[in-house]
């Protein structure tokens, strides 16, 4: 582009912001006017011909009006303003007078041959606004295509040359074996000897000719081992560490990436083949090893992140071959290379961050989990591969020998300060995740529950009492974790009925599973606690300034959830296992068949009956006591919405179970008792009616609370209408079943429901309930129909007589209570 036209295309760009210029100062000059006119016309009438001429600012100069700068001359420097003028411009906002004076006071600084153009309507000079953003210059294009892109496909092309001719010469013999080496070194120090003398002139092209004089040497050393064996082992090795060393220094005074990751990484490729051919996997090892040492100062004086993880990456993955292919005897060998590898990255990411002491980011933390996970598997595939050495006994083990490097590595970090504490933190992390799994390595049985459920705590309370949201994320796994190992350790003891052939040594709640579950439930209730004393702090607003509740309002609202249910969960199955465990320890032991010494014979395959029918009561009363003791506590302490509908749902759906289940139950013993009069039967089926009475009235006291919102007055009646006559007739049959009479079912019950009716109907006409009505009305219709497609099919002339005349009277005397009350109904 001439000259000439960059010149063209400013001038264009100076109009344009000259025209829109003037149409802004053009608006804002009206209304300065406009101001003018009003602080002008303020003074009343009487007074305007004594008020003395005032000077108004130079902003607001009209063109009808004279010259500010002729007034000046017959004015004072400074013209006291009229009283009603200055109340005027009083109420004016103090953000808007500064627009009033501005242009006044930089005229004042103007020099004078400059004041004059100050006075126009339309200054030419605007306002000071914040700069624009400069345009961005244009990609030089031609410019990186021939200084940078060239060079690249040019060197790339002459590899792939030399490698064609030299393939070409090698299939034709035109060349001995020793000529195409040294060839192939003259070239590689022909392009060395050409970078190191355009360096300084051209650094770009030189960087690009060193990094493929470099390759060549890395390949021509290697053919000249493997394809010809014209050096040795030893000189081969020797002269890739001379090249290494060099390519390190030479990427460090460069300052380019692409020499090392030309130069350097491509060099893994070549003591790979090599060590692949002669089978020394210790030599191929070795020279990575001395590799990544280079990469560590190169990561150290640069930290070219491309670099780091590429070479992160290769070296992993050709350990990762060479521990496949390597027999179990060199599987401790392969382990020593991995702890080489494993440190070489510790030290040069943990290096470089001390020295940048830039802050952590989760992608920085990821090749540093990937370094401990891979290093930590390979020593558990040695130590379970050798079974020579019976190493597997270890493996805690050395999960705590990792866990012990991240902690004293955690230490450093912590007493020297050179870093932000998110990497304290994360380091502590890996300490306690290394610990939590030698546990289940090392330790069996309840010991890795224990371990894992204080560890929970530990991280949890570190992270609300203190703020570090990375030990709380560590925590939520472990809820889940501890859980479910509870949950398979009652599966190996109680469900199995393991310990049921050594009754007295497992004694019931004094026992190790007893004590354990109660410290899970003390852990999953010390939780709760602190999740309600420390909630999570909401998230503010970054316009508005407000606290709005996103993602903190729902961690902290499924944690309120959560964590009650599992203490709850926790509790209540703890003690439903033992009494399933007594039971059952009953059951097994009176199959047991003596001698009259009471010395064992054997256990039969018959039980009795009895314990079976009274360990499912005892489950269902225990879950009954449960929920009276749940409903008591919403009522006096926690008063809680969401809680107290949780816990009268669970109440009703228990009643329910009760009501048919349990009552079925109560009826089948009814038979064992016919035969066997035992006094156990009637206490233990009255405990059973008394604790559901008692869970029925702490239900309707919690149904009336007010927290609720919505009292359930109406639900809690007919429930405990239903309850009432549930229990009655079970008693009825139960009564008459005793005392031998048949049909008990038929007769007695129909009768009683049809009395029940007409006291639903009289109360609820009395009390002016409808629903009680309606559930009267119910009753006669269940009773009816009882009456004809049931009772009739099984009894004799007089007992359904006795039943029609029953339910017929019911009905009439329901029919004139609802006669004679019809005026309070309609009320």
């Amino acid at each position: 582009m001439h000259d000439d036209q960059k010149l063209q295309i400013l001038l264009a760009k100076i109009q344009a912001l000259s025209d829109k210029q003037a149409n802004v100062q053009a608006e804002l000059a009206a209304l300065k006017r406009e101001v003018t006119s009003l602080l002008s016309t303020t003074p009343s009438p009487l007074t305007e011909e004594k008020l003395p001429s005032v000077e108004a600012p130079d902003s607001l100069t009209d063109d009808n009006k004279p010259s500010i700068t002729e007034k000046s001359k017959s004015t004072p420097e400074k013209a006291e303003t009229p009283p009603q003028q200055k109340r005027f411009k009083q109420r004016i906002p103090q953000s808007m007078r500064h627009l009033l004076d501005k242009e006044g006071k930089v005229k004042q600084r103007l020099p004078q041959s400059m004041a004059a153009n100050a006075d126009t309507t339309v200054r030419t000079n605007p306002p000071t606004t914040k700069s624009s953003k400069p345009a961005p210059k244009p990609i030089a294009w031609e410019a990186y295509i021939g200084q940078n892109l060239l060079s690249k496909i040019g060197i790339l092309i002459i590899i792939i040359g030399v490698a064609i001719g030299a393939k070409y010469a090698i299939d034709n013999d035109l060349v001995s074996p020793l000529m195409r080496i040294i060839m192939g070194y003259v070239v590689g120090l022909g392009l060395l000897g050409t970078a190191i003398y355009t360096k300084e002139k051209y650094p770009s092209y030189s960087a690009v000719l060193l990094s493929g004089a470099m390759t060549i040497l890395y390949f021509i050393t290697f053919f000249a081992y493997t394809l010809y064996a014209l050096i040795p082992l030893s000189l081969t090795f020797g002269l890739m560490v001379i090249f290494t060393i060099f390519t390190v220094i030479a990427a460090i005074q460069y300052n380019r990436q692409i020499i090392a990751l030309l130069g350097i990484v491509g060099a893994y490729a070549v003591p790979f083949l090599l060590s692949s051919d002669s089978g020394d996997t210790t030599i191929l090892l070795s020279y990575i090893a001395l590799l990544n040492v280079g990469i560590m100062v190169i990561a150290v004086k640069r930290y070219w992140k491309a670099l780091f993880y590429v070479t992160f990456i290769m070296t992993w993955l050709i350990f990762g071959v060479c521990m496949i292919e390597s027999p179990e005897k060199g599987l401790l060998e392969l382990f020593g290379f991995a702890f080489i590898f494993f440190t070489i990255f510790y030290v040069t990411f943990l290096v470089y961050k001390f020295i940048q002491k830039e802050k952590f980011i989760i992608g920085d933390f990821l090749p540093l989990v990937f370094n401990s996970l891979i290093f930590f598997v390979v020593g558990l595939i040695t130590l379970e591969v050798t079974p020579q050495y019976k190493l597997a006994r270890f493996m805690g083990l050395f999960a705590l020998l990792n866990a012990a490097i991240h902690f004293v590595v955690s230490v450093f970090v912590y007493r020297s300060k050179l870093a932000d504490r998110t990497l304290f933190f994360f380091i502590s992390a890996l300490v306690l995740i290394f610990l939590t799994i030698a546990v289940p390595l090392q330790l069996e049985g309840n010991w890795v529950t224990i371990f894992w459920a204080g560890e929970m705590v530990l991280f949890f309370y570190l992270g609300r009492k203190f703020g570090v949201s990375a030990y709380e994320k560590l925590a939520y796994p472990l809820i889940a974790i501890v859980f479910c190992s509870l949950l398979y350790r009652w599966g190996e003891t109680y469900a199995k009925s393991k310990f049921l052939e050594e009754p007295h040594t497992f004694a019931n709640i004094l026992n190790p599973h007893f004590l354990v579950s109660m410290i899970v439930v003390a852990a999953y209730a010390f939780m709760t606690w602190l999740n309600k004393q420390f909630p999570l702090p909401a998230i503010a607003a970054p316009e508005t300034n407000q606290e709005v509740k996103k993602r903190s309002f729902n961690l902290q609202g499924a944690l309120n959830i959560v964590l009650p249910c599992l203490f709850l969960a926790c509790l209540f199955l703890t003690f439903a296992n033992e009494v399933q465990y007594f039971w059952e320890k009953i059951l097994h032991h009176s199959t047991a068949v003596q001698q009259s010494d009471g010395t064992l014979l054997y256990y039969s395959q018959s039980e009795n009956t009895n314990y079976r029918f009274m360990y499912g009561l005892s489950s269902m009363m225990y879950t009954c006591i449960f929920l009276i003791g749940l409903s008591i506590v919403n009522i006096i302490w926690l008063k809680k919405r969401l809680p107290s509908w949780i816990n009268l749902i669970v109440n009703g759906v228990m009643m329910f179970t009760f009501l048919t289940a349990g009552l079925g139950l109560i009826g089948e013993m009814r038979a064992l008792y016919i035969e066997d009069a035992n006094a156990w039967y009637f206490i233990s089926r009255y405990a059973c009616i008394l604790i559901s009475a008692v869970l029925l009235g702490v239900s309707y006291y919690l149904g009336k609370q007010k927290h609720l919102n919505k009292p359930l007055d109406h639900i809690l009646e007919i429930a405990c209408h239903i309850w009432f006559l549930t229990i009655i007739s079970n008693e009825i049959i139960h009564w008459l079943q005793i005392q031998g009479s048949p049909n008990a079912d038929k007769l007695a019950l129909s009768i009683w429901w049809g009395i029940y009716a007409i006291g639903l109907i009289a109360y609820g006409l009395i009390r002016q309930k409808k629903y009680l009505r309606l559930g009267g009305i119910l009753v006669f219709a269940v009773t009816l129909i009882k009456l004809f497609f049931y009772d009739l099919q099984h009894l004799d002339t007089l007992p359904k007589t006795v039943i029609f005349v029953t339910v017929g009277i019911s009905l009439l005397i329901g029919s004139f209570l609802y006669n004679k009350y019809q005026e309070r109904m309609e009320e």
